[in-house]
């Protein structure tokens, strides 16, 4: 069985990436040489050196890297090695005849291209998959032609529709393989029939009750949400009453055909709605402070804290 292997960035170090069919018996003789298993890349995998890439050698016959540079002449090919960046490193190790021609556990300033632009594969929303990177014209513009791929100004990221043909043309054009998972639509839980309902929070305009039926996997999703609590006495969960937060809300129950029903008056939810982080751990940081301090010190200990906060400093 044929084994494919390519240099990856994973875990702050460099890795032989390891992909394959399933087969148990290849999946044994990995374990055994100590691999570990990446969700990022969907693959097994070892430290990047020459032990690691000998061991390999010695337990399967047909190893395939990845887009190894073919050349015809033994003497053209010690030249490329020597000058061509663009070869894999694994490859440049060795000649088509086997020969070792220079270590490969060598140094390179190359970077991937998931390096270069800092993708990042966030965790998914609804029917998406969702990731963020640097700010490229040429592949933004090449994503945005892809159907089913869109930038989302909310969350400052790519929504990706999780389907096969989605996922290839997608990773082709960063040039990431694998970079999303496995995790299609036709996997999802389907709740058809059933309602969540919003309504206003009159404790807090800041704030809308979302009524969520008595469904354990949806419970767990809006657990998930961002500053989300539950209220036991109006058995709702109490949400930031802000655009971006209904709009996450529909995107995770779209493809459990879950039906939002909105009975907000019209302006009720404001971005300023959205809870500052910061500002509420600096609150909470202040108040515990201050239980600390004899009442006689508290204008002093006041003063010292708005000075901090002046300054911009953290909890």
């Amino acid at each position: 069985m044929s084994i494919t292997i390519r240099k990856i960035w994973h875990r702050e170090a460099f890795r032989i990436g390891i992909y394959f069919s399933y087969n148990a018996e290849v999946k044994t003789i990995l374990k055994e040489l100590g691999v570990q298993y990446s969700k990022t890349f969907s693959c097994w995998y070892l430290d990047y050196n020459t032990a690691n890439y000998n061991l390999l050698k010695s337990k399967f016959s047909s190893l395939i890297i990845v887009n190894p540079k073919e050349v015809l002449e033994k003497k053209q090919l010690v030249a490329d090695l020597q000058t061509n960046r663009d070869l894999p490193p694994i490859a440049k190790g060795e000649n088509q005849l086997g020969a070792a021609l220079h270590n490969p556990e060598h140094k390179t300033e190359e970077f991937s291209f998931t390096q270069k632009n800092k993708l990042q594969l966030l965790e998914n929303i609804g029917k998406y998959w969702v990731f963020k990177m640097n700010y490229n014209q040429t592949v933004s513009k090449l994503l945005l032609g892809v159907k089913g791929v869109y930038w989302n100004a909310n969350f400052k990221s790519y929504m990706v529709l999780r389907h096969p043909e989605t996922k290839t043309k997608t990773e082709c054009i960063l040039n990431t393989k694998p970079f999303f998972g496995e995790d299609y639509l036709s996997k999802e839980i389907n709740f058809k029939g059933q309602k969540i309902t919003l309504k206003i929070h009159c404790e807090g305009a800041n704030w809308m009750e979302v009524y969520v039926p008595k469904i354990t996997f949806v419970h767990q999703k809006l657990k998930r949400f961002s500053m989300a609590r539950y209220s036991g006495a109006k058995k709702c969960y109490l949400l930031p009453a802000a655009p971006s937060v209904l709009e996450t809300l529909q995107l995770e129950m779209e493809p459990l055909e879950i039906l939002i029903s909105n009975e907000l008056p019209l302006g009720y939810l404001q971005k300023k709605h959205l809870p500052n982080r910061k500002q509420i751990q600096l609150t909470q940081t202040k108040e515990t402070l201050l239980k600390q301090v004899p009442e006689q010190a508290q204008r002093v200990v006041h003063s010292m804290i708005d000075m901090l906060l002046a300054r911009n400093y953290s909890d």
